[in-house]
Protein backbone atom coordinates (compact mmCIF):
# COMPACT_ATOMS: atom_id res chain seq x y z
CA UNK A 1 0.00 0.00 0.00
CA UNK A 2 2.83 2.36 0.79
CA UNK A 3 4.61 1.43 -2.24
CA UNK A 4 1.84 2.16 -4.52
CA UNK A 5 0.73 4.92 -2.81
CA UNK A 6 4.21 6.42 -3.03
CA UNK A 7 4.22 5.70 -6.91
CA UNK A 8 1.29 7.84 -7.40
CA UNK A 9 2.63 10.68 -4.94
CA UNK A 10 5.82 11.05 -7.75
CA UNK A 11 3.37 11.51 -10.56
CA UNK A 12 0.55 13.55 -8.77
CA UNK A 13 0.88 16.59 -6.26
CA UNK A 14 -1.55 14.16 -3.34
CA UNK A 15 -2.16 17.81 -1.47
CA UNK A 16 -4.83 18.23 -4.22
CA UNK A 17 -6.80 15.28 -3.41
CA UNK A 18 -10.09 16.02 -1.97
CA UNK A 19 -11.25 12.52 -0.75
CA UNK A 20 -10.03 8.67 -1.21
CA UNK A 21 -12.19 5.29 -1.64
CA UNK A 22 -11.27 2.14 -1.47
CA UNK A 23 -13.00 -0.74 -3.34
CA UNK A 24 -12.23 -4.55 -3.70
CA UNK A 25 -13.85 -7.62 -4.50
CA UNK A 26 -16.63 -8.32 -2.65
CA UNK A 27 -16.62 -11.19 0.48
CA UNK A 28 -13.38 -11.06 1.18
CA UNK A 29 -13.42 -10.81 4.44
CA UNK A 30 -10.50 -10.78 7.39
CA UNK A 31 -10.62 -10.98 11.29
CA UNK A 32 -8.69 -8.98 13.22
CA UNK A 33 -7.31 -8.92 17.28
CA UNK A 34 -8.20 -5.61 19.35
CA UNK A 35 -5.05 -4.06 17.57
CA UNK A 36 -6.78 -4.23 14.56
CA UNK A 37 -3.94 -6.81 13.62
CA UNK A 38 -5.23 -9.56 11.07
CA UNK A 39 -5.53 -12.29 12.66
CA UNK A 40 -4.36 -14.93 9.71
CA UNK A 41 -4.88 -15.10 6.44
CA UNK A 42 -7.99 -13.11 5.07
CA UNK A 43 -10.55 -15.38 2.93
CA UNK A 44 -10.88 -14.48 -0.44
CA UNK A 45 -14.17 -13.89 -2.39
CA UNK A 46 -13.78 -17.15 -4.20
CA UNK A 47 -12.42 -19.21 -1.00
CA UNK A 48 -15.39 -22.02 -0.02
CA UNK A 49 -16.01 -23.10 3.41
CA UNK A 50 -15.70 -26.93 4.16
CA UNK A 51 -18.50 -27.23 6.59
CA UNK A 52 -21.89 -28.29 5.32
CA UNK A 53 -23.81 -27.81 8.69
CA UNK A 54 -22.62 -24.33 8.69
CA UNK A 55 -23.82 -23.76 4.89
CA UNK A 56 -26.85 -25.33 5.81
CA UNK A 57 -27.07 -23.53 9.03
CA UNK A 58 -27.51 -20.25 7.16
CA UNK A 59 -29.48 -21.78 4.23
CA UNK A 60 -32.56 -22.14 7.01
CA UNK A 61 -31.82 -18.53 8.59
CA UNK A 62 -31.86 -16.62 5.84
CA UNK A 63 -33.97 -15.79 3.33
CA UNK A 64 -34.05 -17.32 0.06
CA UNK A 65 -33.47 -13.83 -1.81
CA UNK A 66 -29.86 -12.82 0.05
CA UNK A 67 -26.01 -13.08 -1.16
CA UNK A 68 -25.55 -15.04 1.54
CA UNK A 69 -25.96 -18.75 0.61
CA UNK A 70 -23.86 -21.17 -0.33
CA UNK A 71 -19.96 -22.61 0.31
CA UNK A 72 -18.08 -19.30 -0.42
CA UNK A 73 -20.90 -16.77 0.75
CA UNK A 74 -19.47 -14.09 2.83
CA UNK A 75 -21.21 -14.51 5.70
CA UNK A 76 -20.00 -18.02 5.55
CA UNK A 77 -16.63 -16.89 5.33
CA UNK A 78 -16.69 -14.71 8.41
CA UNK A 79 -18.26 -17.01 10.46
CA UNK A 80 -15.34 -19.42 9.89
CA UNK A 81 -13.16 -16.29 10.64
CA UNK A 82 -15.02 -14.93 13.66
CA UNK A 83 -14.04 -18.60 15.72
CA UNK A 84 -10.22 -17.84 15.32
CA UNK A 85 -8.07 -18.18 17.98
CA UNK A 86 -7.46 -13.61 18.83
CA UNK A 87 -10.21 -12.67 16.28
CA UNK A 88 -12.34 -9.44 18.17
CA UNK A 89 -13.86 -8.69 14.92
CA UNK A 90 -14.62 -9.08 11.59
CA UNK A 91 -14.17 -6.42 8.37
CA UNK A 92 -13.95 -6.86 4.55
CA UNK A 93 -10.87 -5.90 3.03
CA UNK A 94 -11.92 -2.06 1.81
CA UNK A 95 -12.76 -1.47 5.59
CA UNK A 96 -9.80 -2.91 6.91
CA UNK A 97 -7.46 -1.31 3.97
CA UNK A 98 -9.31 2.38 5.01
CA UNK A 99 -8.58 1.58 8.80
CA UNK A 100 -5.17 1.64 7.67
CA UNK A 101 -5.30 4.77 6.16
CA UNK A 102 -7.23 6.52 9.26
CA UNK A 103 -4.86 4.58 11.53
CA UNK A 104 -8.38 3.42 13.53
CA UNK A 105 -11.37 0.47 12.77
CA UNK A 106 -13.47 2.54 10.13
CA UNK A 107 -17.13 1.17 9.52
CA UNK A 108 -18.40 -0.65 6.39
CA UNK A 109 -20.34 -0.02 3.11
CA UNK A 110 -23.63 -1.43 2.48
CA UNK A 111 -22.42 -3.24 -1.58
CA UNK A 112 -19.74 -4.47 0.59
CA UNK A 113 -21.36 -5.85 3.27
CA UNK A 114 -23.81 -7.32 1.33
CA UNK A 115 -22.52 -10.84 1.21
CA UNK A 116 -21.83 -10.71 4.90
CA UNK A 117 -25.53 -10.26 5.40
CA UNK A 118 -26.23 -6.73 5.90
CA UNK A 119 -29.75 -6.00 4.19
CA UNK A 120 -29.54 -2.77 2.43
CA UNK A 121 -33.31 -2.33 2.28
CA UNK A 122 -33.51 -1.90 5.88
CA UNK A 123 -30.32 -0.32 6.35
CA UNK A 124 -29.20 -2.94 9.48
CA UNK A 125 -27.76 -6.34 10.32
CA UNK A 126 -30.74 -8.33 10.10
CA UNK A 127 -32.32 -10.57 13.53
CA UNK A 128 -31.54 -13.37 11.68
CA UNK A 129 -28.20 -13.49 11.92
CA UNK A 130 -28.73 -14.40 15.44
CA UNK A 131 -29.91 -17.82 14.60
CA UNK A 132 -26.34 -18.24 13.45
CA UNK A 133 -22.64 -18.93 15.42
CA UNK A 134 -21.96 -15.08 15.07
CA UNK A 135 -22.10 -12.09 17.33
CA UNK A 136 -23.40 -9.68 15.59
CA UNK A 137 -21.14 -7.48 17.50
CA UNK A 138 -17.76 -8.93 15.71
CA UNK A 139 -19.79 -6.96 12.32
CA UNK A 140 -18.45 -3.76 11.26
CA UNK A 141 -21.04 -0.46 11.60
CA UNK A 142 -21.98 0.03 7.99
CA UNK A 143 -22.26 3.79 6.22
CA UNK A 144 -23.92 5.03 2.60
CA UNK A 145 -21.79 5.03 0.22
CA UNK A 146 -20.04 8.13 -0.44
CA UNK A 147 -20.24 8.84 3.80
CA UNK A 148 -17.27 10.53 5.11
CA UNK A 149 -16.34 7.78 7.65
CA UNK A 150 -12.90 9.12 8.56
CA UNK A 151 -8.98 11.11 7.51
CA UNK A 152 -6.00 10.07 6.62
CA UNK A 153 -3.90 9.91 9.22
CA UNK A 154 -0.67 10.88 7.70
CA UNK A 155 0.52 6.96 7.17
CA UNK A 156 1.28 5.25 3.87
CA UNK A 157 2.23 8.11 1.78
CA UNK A 158 -1.10 9.95 1.77
CA UNK A 159 -1.09 13.83 3.48
CA UNK A 160 -2.96 13.84 7.18
CA UNK A 161 -6.35 15.12 6.83
CA UNK A 162 -8.01 13.49 3.27
CA UNK A 163 -11.67 12.71 3.79
CA UNK A 164 -11.96 8.93 3.63
CA UNK A 165 -15.35 7.93 2.13
CA UNK A 166 -17.15 4.87 2.18
CA UNK A 167 -16.45 2.70 -1.27
CA UNK A 168 -17.76 0.18 -3.15
CA UNK A 169 -17.12 -3.30 -4.47
CA UNK A 170 -15.13 -4.05 -7.47
CA UNK A 171 -18.24 -4.38 -9.42
CA UNK A 172 -19.89 -1.10 -8.50
CA UNK A 173 -17.02 0.47 -8.97
CA UNK A 174 -16.37 -0.71 -12.19
CA UNK A 175 -19.58 0.27 -13.41
CA UNK A 176 -19.20 3.82 -11.57
CA UNK A 177 -15.79 3.97 -14.07
CA UNK A 178 -17.22 3.36 -17.27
Amino acid sequence: LAAVLGSLGAMLDLRRIGAVAVDGTSGTVLAVDGDRSPVGDALMYNDAVEEPALVEAIAAAAPADSAVHGASSGLARAIVLAHRNGAARLAHQADYVAGLLAGTTLPSDPSNALKTGYDAAAGAWPDWLDALPVDRAMLPPVVAVGAISGRTSGSHGLPAGIAIVAGVTDGCASILAT
